[in-house]
């Protein structure tokens, strides 16, 4: 895909501070901080186009040092999922470091490769690829619909790598 830098830019690692709460020696985890951290941190990687919601941690884990929560953010239509690792969780303030737990693509990105490897008698085609951001792992397929007139075909989109380029398969 020729538009590497957006994926890669949301599957940058991005490090934060969250306070832990509880009272006496075993504080523990603030599950609304991370989660609040979470969405306020992405937010800016989906732009203005996109409205990015709540996150959520399931579970109340204890507080370890290398812990990882897997999360989720809702990002428009999707539900996102992240992977947060803590450190310094014995001090007041814990670090986190968030990374995407699978590829996420912007349909618009994905229906714009599609229609650029069409015929150029094709190139007014409508392209739908579903949601507006796509979540998906390597190795696998994304369907998309091409529609020309009263023609409608199936085309399979094939994420190659974690970078988020693609391929029609």
């Amino acid at each position: 895909m020729t538009a590497r830098g957006w994926p890669r830019l949301l599957a940058g690692a991005a490090l934060g501070v969250v306070l832990v709460s509880g009272c006496g020696e075993d504080p523990g985890l603030d599950t609304a901080a991370v989660e609040s951290y979470l969405a306020g941190s992405q937010a800016a990687a989906y732009g203005a186009d996109a409205h990015v919601g709540r996150a959520h941690c399931p579970g109340r884990p204890a507080l370890r040092e290398g812990m990882i929560l897997r999360c989720t953010l809702a990002v428009s239509d999707a539900s996102v999922p992240y992977r947060l690792t803590l450190h310094k969780v014995h001090s007041t303030k814990v670090t986190v470091h968030v990374a995407l737990d699978a590829v996420v693509l912007r349909s618009a990105d994905v229906q714009d490769f599609v229609r650029k490897q069409l015929p150029k008698a094709f190139a007014e085609a409508a392209v739908a690829c579903g949601a507006d951001y796509l979540v998906t792992d390597v190795g696998k397929t994304v369907e998309c619909t091409v529609s020309s007139g009263a023609q409608a075909r199936p085309v399979s989109v094939k994420v190659e790598d974690a970078e988020g380029r693609i391929s029609i398969t």
